[in-house]
């Protein structure tokens, strides 16, 4: 353990000293820099920088860029040699323009001094409009005060706005560090700015966008969730983009992409597919366990080798939305998403009694095929109001289904000596139907509220066979489960906002109906329960660099076919793994409190504290049978809290060089019948960001954390060992159209081992899995097309988060 230390501190200096290598190397090789200070030679922040040449009598703009705390600006690029232009403008000081010439012999441009005010006929003026300002419960960035708005990207845009991120390489948008965001324009949900549709952001031009705006604390209508708004100028030409994209990896995987987005007329549509090819590693996995319950098993060693062998997989959706007039608008969209792969898995396990005799040896040989298909298909009307044009009337339907078909085929030998064949065959059907209907009314520029209903029918279904083969036997159903869930709901939000505090309280109401049929025995039975909801949101904003955010939540959710299917997989000799039936539905408290802080683009951090609380939660546990067999299931355990401290900061302390730091610390408590277990799970992660020159980009990312973190949550004790993580990308772009990037992850380690330890009243377990460490990938993107303008649509779509999804 102390060498794994010491190796740790010699990676993590090893990793600062080749940032900082980098960062110089950076900072010596490439681009231009200044400090732009004030009559006294304090540096400035907040000014913007223009970099201006003049060509054919006209006025270019060759670069923009922003000073940092300090006052120092950066551009990051080389240029030619010649004479330009450095224009400044800022909040409260004069806007003036200083002759630079550029003889390629230094990249420090030196200090420029700016006056305050601005002198015209006799009148000063000392302040101008900012831009990003902030209001109550959002960030609003003004375009049409950014020079360089008309020349630039959405994503250039965006990536001015505190608190939103581009990954340089996949130009993914990230808002606070998570990806779970809502893009809407004029504020109605956006097609083809969609969060699976990041590549068409890329090539909009921002010339026909008035204001962005990142909506932190959003209202009844996008309840819990941020939002990016785009606040257009007018409706997008006709037109297309689109995209192609491969990659392969070391481990024997490759995909590729493709995607159409296209505006004819009032049809919007976007057209997508992706494939993806797998026969990689898999995992090995050693277990020590300890049986407390009985001493003729009282240990047990595991060895198991899961070796999957080729899968494809991949998924085609096809997006649609046609404006009938300018207030109704209807949205189609279709997804299927197939996969099928073959799985091998050696296992072996040996039995010793309390003295340590060998009792018995069972191994295992399973050959899997598995097929999946998912199907989604929704419809959605909206209808807003000419006298009223923010008032939104939404009708939805959405049906989803997955079916997982799965057959094994295992020979069991026990001391060394074939004892059965067993050939399984299972089927999954998990659907469900959603019919809703909101409404939102402004009733003001302070206040407005927020109504909907809703109505899910959820028909799931299991079915297992089994037969013998050594024994000649025919196949025989094992289960045959039918569980139709019913749940209708209505949901009321009120929202008052003022100057530097919003408000919004909902209330919610949903009522559940769960039939249950087994029809192996032809026994059934039905349950159902009605719960009231509630949730209260509190935003206070102190400064216009800061805010607070205070939520209440009392929620539930349901329990999926898989945690309450009772049939028994035993295709893994000496385990066992089955759901319960009857499982309730889960009720949880939660309370959070967010600060969010920051510097222009120099400094974001975001602090969260979370507090969360069940008395009912439907967690995994496990035990060990009379007969030694490991067995996994669900219950609804006793009381269940859980605290997190959460951390996220990103640091721009020069246009080429981005730092960004996560951090999740997390206290587990679970109480349930003669058992108390408590633990803490932690999370460290940091990124840096480096643009070396032009269109290239290299980023190094570590991690350190449990390696099972948010997987697998269980109610017993257990012990998680921190483990490394690392990873690095280079990606370079040639032009508009081509990107190419490669990356390594875990490049000092071959394969990763992960250890954990849990255990309970009645058993013990050591667990070692081995698991490929290092990979290798090469990625190319080529991006073709454009619209020269922004999009103006509407869609909401009703989503289900009372799932228990896994």
């Amino acid at each position: 353990m102390f060498y794994n230390v010491m190796n740790s501190k010699h990676f993590m200096l090893l990793f600062f000293g080749w940032t900082l290598s980098l960062s110089l190397l950076a900072q010596q090789r490439v681009g231009l820099s200044g400090t732009v200070v004030d009559s006294e030679g304090t540096g400035l922040m907040f000014i913007n920088v223009a970099l201006v040449q003049k060509i054919n009598q006209q006025q270019k703009i060759i670069a923009f860029t922003t000073s940092n705390i300090q006052g120092q600006f950066h551009f990051a690029s080389n240029y030619p040699k010649g004479n330009y232009s450095l224009q400044f403008s800022g909040l409260g000081y004069t806007d003036c323009a200083y002759d630079v010439e550029i003889d390629g012999t230094t990249n420090d441009l030196g200090n420029f001094i700016i006056q305050e005010g601005v002198a015209l006929s006799e009148v000063v003026v000392s302040a101008r409009r900012q831009i990003v300002r902030a209001q109550v419960d959002r960030l609003v960035y003004d375009v049409s005060k950014d020079s360089t708005a008309a020349h630039s990207s959405i994503l250039q845009i965006l990536d001015k706005i505190p608190f939103i991120q581009i990954d340089p390489m996949t130009k993914q948008i990230k808002v606070m560090g998570q990806d779970r965001f809502v893009i809407t324009v004029n504020g109605k949900k956006n097609l083809l700015l969609s969060e699976a549709n990041q590549y068409v952001q890329e090539i909009l031009k921002a010339g026909n966008l008035k204001e962005i705006e990142l909506i932190t604390s959003p209202d009844g209508r996008h309840s819990g969730q941020t939002v990016i708004n785009f606040v257009a100028k007018s409706s997008l030409p006709d037109g297309f983009a689109a995209r192609v994209g491969v990659n392969g990896h070391s481990d024997n995987t490759a995909s590729g992409d493709i995607g159409l987005s296209s505006k004819i007329g009032r049809l919007i549509f976007d057209l997508s597919g992706s494939y993806r090819y797998s026969d990689c590693y898999g995992s090995e996995s050693w277990a020590n366990m300890t049986n407390f319950a009985t001493s003729d098993y009282r240990f047990m060693n595991n060895y198991t080798r899961n070796k999957p062998g080729v899968s494809h997989s991949g998924n085609v959706e096809f997006k649609a939305s046609y404006d009938f007039n300018p207030h109704d608008l209807l949205t189609f969209q279709a997804k299927i998403t197939p996969s099928n792969g073959i799985g091998n898995m050696f296992s072996r396990i040996c039995y010793f009694d309390a003295e340590g005799n060998p009792m018995q040896e069972q191994t295992g040989n399973t050959q899997a095929n598995s097929n999946s298909h998912q199907y989604i298909v929704s419809l959605n009307h909206q209808h807003s109001f000419k006298d009223k044009p923010g008032r939104l009337l939404t009708f939805t339907y959405r049906y989803d289904t997955k079916i997982d078909l799965q057959t094994q085929d295992t020979e069991y030998l026990l001391d060394e000596t074939l004892d059965s064949r067993v050939a399984r065959r299972s089927k999954v059907v998990n659907a469900e139907h959603t019919a809703g209907m909101d409404f939102y009314n402004p009733l003001s520029s302070k206040q407005n509220y927020f109504v909907t209903g809703k109505y899910v029918y959820r028909p799931y279904v299991s079915e297992a066979w089994q037969r013998n083969v050594l024994a000649g036997d025919t196949e025989m159903p094992l289960n045959i489960m039918d569980y139709i869930q019913q749940m209708a709901s209505a949901k009321a939000s009120y929202t008052y906002r003022d100057a530097k505090w919003m408000v919004t309280a909902e209330m919610a109401g949903e009522y559940t109906h769960n039939n249950i049929a087994f029809r192996m025995d032809n026994s059934d039975f039905a349950k159902s329960n009605y719960t009231w909801l509630a949730v209260l949101r509190f935003t206070y904003r102190p400064t216009a660099q800061s805010n607070f955010n205070l939520i209440l939540n009392r929620s539930t959710t349901r329990p999926e076919i898989y945690q309450l299917n009772p049939y028994e997989d035993h295709s893994v000799p000496g385990q066992i793994s089955k759901g319960n039936p009857d499982l309730d539905n889960t009720q949880g408290y939660m309370t959070s409190l967010r600060y969010n802080f920051f510097l222009n683009k120099d400094l974001n951090v975001s602090l969260v504290a979370l507090c969360g609380y069940s008395d009912n939660a439907a967690y995994h546990y496990t035990y060990v049978d009379q007969e030694g067999l490991y067995v996994t299931t669900y219950a609804n355990g006793g009381n269940s809290l859980r605290v997190s401290f959460n951390i996220l900061a990103n640091y721009n302390p020069f246009s080429w060089l981005r730092i960004d730091l996560m951090s999740i610390l997390a206290h587990h408590q679970y109480e349930y019948p003669e058992n108390r277990n408590d633990y803490w799970d932690q999370s460290y992660q940091l990124n840096t960001t480096v643009n070396l020159w032009k269109g290239g980009s290299l980023i190094g990312s570590i991690f350190y954390a449990n390696p099972n973190w948010g997987i697998s949550i269980d109610m017993q004790s257990k012990r998680r060992y921190m483990q490394w993580r690392s990873g690095l990308y280079l990606g370079q772009s040639f032009g508009k159209n081509w990107k190419l990037w490669t990356s390594v992850q875990n490049p000092w380690e071959t394969y990763k081992i992960s250890k954990t330890e849990d255990g309970a009243a009645d058993f013990y377990r050591y667990l070692e899995e081995k698991t490929l460490g290092r990979t290798i990938s090469l990625n190319a993107t080529y991006t073709f097309g454009r619209f020269s303008e922004n999009v103006k649509t509407s869609r909401r779509q009703v989503t289900n988060s009372d799932r228990n999804r896994e």
